[in-house]
């Protein structure tokens, strides 16, 4: 299924990434403003470091160089404490769920203001707890504000704001929760401070561990949809490419980028990604998505000349001096006398570390096309929370939807989604859809998910079939069979499924039919189709004439 999932995400971000090149002039403005309404959040939580701090870090310490311009020059003219030229991808995930930019936690004016949620992330914060860098030889003068220290900031917000554990519940379970980016300075830290990258990648479980016990602690205060975002290819940014540079061709990849830094992301993200895996079997009520922060920034990267960005500047600071990548750890942004670059919106990097604002833009475009899908309604058919009437309907609204701002499902597309969210018990479907000759058209599909549904539902052990035997003496030996028997069945291309199909079924007997029309699983119409059928999205519905399963087994076919 996961592989499903990947090629599916690939293909819709393709489209985007299309459309992005054929609406770029009107574009700076758009990331569909509302995308992320269809999910009706009304709040959004937000842990992490300097790539989603909204002023925590300059309220901590005033003297930060984020207190000041050039820092948020771009959009607010003034500095907010945004390690940017401007916005994040936070505020444009936040306008894309129509709620105002996040406040920061430590704001006191905004302290007690329930509102539309709160940003607790702080720029120069670590995963790690904050006593663990010390116990690794690893100094840390940025913050004391590790991810466990946000995490008792958000349960202290919520003591404040809730009645009880209830309330508090039922509060959360309409936000979303964005646990991350967290983690990258955990590295960074090692690596300023002379650790090898043999080092640091031994470091990364206890990292990818302090993230999931993060998860796991939002889970329990109510969270009911998460994203878990992954690290950036670093071996990109002007800071790694500077303290790391060699005269060697070979530690580069084809766009510049220091190949070994970028594996130990990979890494990490990989890591990240089995401990989500991991927390969806253990939370299977919770949507957890992982937030593919590494490819949604190469997008942008790989596709920097179409989208406007210098390509004679991609690796150099906008604000920053020094070397061939305008960037020093001695003078940095902010600095007297460092400058500033007249078109930041022409620039990758912001201040050697971090993105600018156009970048923040066009990543969080990616990823909200890449998350929205399964933020929409998840995985909610593999927890068996929804019928496959309820599945399918719910797969028509997010259809329709992305139709509405121009991005529709291309069918091959659609076939491949739905497949993806079904569970481990539609394997046998998932496997035969996939290896047909011919696509099959959303009709079948939905047609024989109904039908799988059917039969897994007859298989629950609760019909009587004491009198079994009895009624097997009356059939003929062409039914003769038992458990395991061969299932043969014929038909034509019209049912969507092929003809001379033959599968094993589980613990039917030997049986043989044919018709060139089917039968529609729900109404029992012959020749109907799902999308004919007025009865599809009726839970209530039901046949009258269904005969018992003794009938059924007792009657030769």
């Amino acid at each position: 299924m996961a592989n499903t999932k990947a090629v599916f995400s690939s293909l819709i971000t393709l489209i985007a990434f299309f459309l992005l090149l054929l609406l770029l002039p009107q574009c700076i403005d758009c990331i569909h403003a509302h995308s992320l309404e269809v999910c009706k959040f009304d709040a959004i939580y937000q842990f992490g470091d300097s790539i989603s701090d909204t002023g925590n870090r300059i309220r901590e310490n005033p003297d930060s160089p984020f207190s000041r311009l050039p820092y948020g020059k771009t959009f607010f003219k003034k500095a907010t404490g945004r390690c940017s030229n401007g916005l994040l991808m936070i505020d444009y995930i936040a306008q894309a769920a129509g709620i105002p930019f996040l406040p920061p936690y430590l704001d006191q004016d905004t302290l007690n203001f329930s509102g539309h949620g709160k940003n607790f992330a702080v720029a120069g914060a670590t995963a790690s707890p904050k006593n663990l860098p010390a116990k690794t030889n690893i100094s840390i003068s940025v913050t004391r504000s590790s991810l466990n220290v946000q995490l008792d900031w958000m349960s202290t917000y919520m003591n404040r704001t809730c009645h009880n554990a209830e309330d508090c519940a039922e509060k959360l379970k309409t936000a979303l929760f964005m646990v991350g980016e967290i983690g990258g300075n955990d590295y960074n830290f090692a690596f300023f401070q002379g650790k090898t990258v043999e080092e640091v990648r031994d470091m990364v479980p206890e990292v990818v561990q302090a993230i999931k016990d993060a998860v796991t602690r939002v889970i329990s205060y109510g969270a009911a949809r998460v994203v878990v975002p992954g690290n950036f290819p670093i071996g990109c940014f002007p800071v790694y490419l500077t303290t790391f540079h060699t005269n060697n061709s070979a530690a580069y990849d084809e766009f510049h980028c220091l190949k070994g830094v970028n594996r130990l992301s990979i890494y990490h993200n990989d890591q990240l990604k089995e401990a989500i895996e991991d927390l969806r079997k253990e939370n299977p009520q919770v949507i957890i998505v992982y937030g593919d922060y590494y490819n949604a920034f190469l997008s942008v990267y790989h596709h920097a000349s179409f989208l406007g960005f210098d390509t004679s500047s991609l690796q150099k600071s906008c604000c920053g001096v020094g070397g061939d990548y305008d960037f020093s750890m001695i003078q940095k942004c902010g600095d007297p006398g460092v400058p500033v670059c007249r078109n930041p919106h022409e620039r990758i990097s912001w201040d050697g570390i971090h993105p600018t604002q156009k970048v923040y833009q066009y990543m969080a475009y990616w990823l909200i096309h890449d998350i929205l899908p399964e933020l929409h309604f998840g995985h909610f058919e593999e927890r068996g929370l929804l019928s496959i009437a309820d599945y399918f309907h719910k797969f028509t609204q997010l259809s329709d939807t992305l139709a509405a701002v121009d991005q529709p499902f291309p069918p091959h597309e659609a076939l491949s989604f739905l497949l993806a969210g079904l569970g481990s018990e539609y394997d046998s479907l998932v496997t035969s859809v996939k290896t047909q000759l011919h696509p099959m058209s959303l009709e079948d599909l939905y047609g024989h998910m109904l039908g799988h549904e059917l039969r897994l539902a007859q298989n629950q052990p609760t019909v009587d079939l004491s009198n079994v035997s009895a009624n097997f003496t009356n059939k003929g030996p062409s039914t003769r069979g038992g458990r395991g028997g061969r299932f043969t069945y014929n038909y034509n291309s019209n049912c969507g499924g092929g003809c001379s199909n033959s599968k094993r079924s589980r613990g039917r007997g030997r049986q043989n039919f044919s018709s060139n029309r089917p039968v529609y699983q729900v109404c029992q119409k012959v020749g109907h189709v799902a999308l004919q059928c007025y009865h599809r999205f009726d839970n209530s519905y039901t046949i009258d004439n269904t005969p018992p399963m003794q009938a059924l087994l007792a009657t030769p076919q």
